[in-house]
């Protein structure tokens, strides 16, 4: 009986050793998943009606942040000293274009 208490004791401080370190590791990895919001955030800076001139949490702009302007509808970035749309090219033709280019090469 004494040695069943003991094994038990064991246990009990081995599990508990082992909450714990899952406690620990939990809490660091909040800790890294609000660390990586806050970077996508300080660059993606959501849907503004004009140009922001800080980001999200008051800090200044950084080349390559990002933001969608609700007045142009137009997603745009920053340069490091000015906002630019980001503008879709239509790359439909290119293939073709490129194909028929070949082919006269090719003949």
């Amino acid at each position: 009986s004494a040695t069943t208490a003991t094994t038990q004791a064991t246990t009990a401080t081995t599990k508990a050793s082992e909450a714990a370190t899952s406690a620990t590791n939990a809490a660091a990895s909040a800790a890294a998943a609000a660390a990586s919001a806050d970077n996508f955030d300080d660059t993606y800076l959501g849907a503004k009606s004009s140009d922001p001139t800080q980001d999200n949490d008051g800090d200044a702009l950084n080349a390559g942040d990002l933001y969608f302007n609700t007045s142009s509808n137009e997603l745009k970035y920053y340069t490091g000293s000015a906002w630019n749309a980001i503008v879709a090219v239509d790359t439909s033709g290119f293939a073709t274009k490129g194909f028929a280019t070949a082919m006269s090469i090719a003949l």
